[in-house]
């Protein structure tokens, strides 16, 4: 729970070099707080600034349709369909290049996101749910990132084998990344 170095970029598009109090955040922050050059410290809410990034963690403010089924066996959804809700959260960036992955998390919660191709970030959809007492998934994700079967060092087979994890997905995405950029390093400044 130390400041440390990093920025924020305010709604109007201002970047405020600052230290900010690096909370090493396990869900996804809903504010922060930075110490000024006077050693005064602030509370920023989501609502008054659009990313954030210290020592390497980067985070930012995207609108989005998120399904909140949850993954408790005792609160299965009975149905395939995800329950969208419109809201407005911070994604951590995981891996940032051609694909973009960003991870969304709160204490019931564990969703992945990816960008369309308009640049709307668009979740990746895995949800289970129960029919007739069955557990069933619904791993629409699979077919949500074939794209990256574009790159010669991923197979179909690695993208079916592939599991809803923040692990597997960003090693694939990085995979991804550096097939198009044999350059491509994953710092998220």
């Amino acid at each position: 729970n130390n400041f440390e170095e990093g920025y924020y970029i305010d709604n109007s598009g201002n970047k405020i070099n600052c230290l900010i109090k690096n909370l090493d955040w396990k869900n996804s922050p809903e504010s922060i707080v930075v110490k000024n050059n006077n050693g005064e410290e602030k509370l920023i809410n989501i609502l008054d600034f659009k990313e954030f990034s210290v020592e390497g963690i980067k985070y930012i403010k995207s609108k989005v349709l998120i399904d909140r089924s949850f993954e408790l066996s005792n609160k299965l959804s009975d149905h395939f369909e995800p329950d969208f809700i419109e809201e407005t959260v911070f994604l951590k960036c995981l891996s940032l290049g051609k694909a973009n992955l960003y991870l969304y998390r709160d204490t019931n919660l564990f969703k992945l996101f990816t960008d369309d191709t308009s640049g709307t970030k668009e979740q990746l959809m895995f949800k289970s749910y129960t029919i007739s007492g069955t557990v069933r998934q619904n791993n629409t994700y699979k077919s949500q990132i074939l794209f990256l079967n574009d790159c010669e060092n991923i197979s179909s087979l690695d993208l079916q084998k592939l599991n809803y994890s923040e692990k597997e997905l960003t090693k694939l995405f990085n995979a991804y990344n550096t097939c198009y950029n044999e350059n491509f390093s994953n710092e998220l400044k």
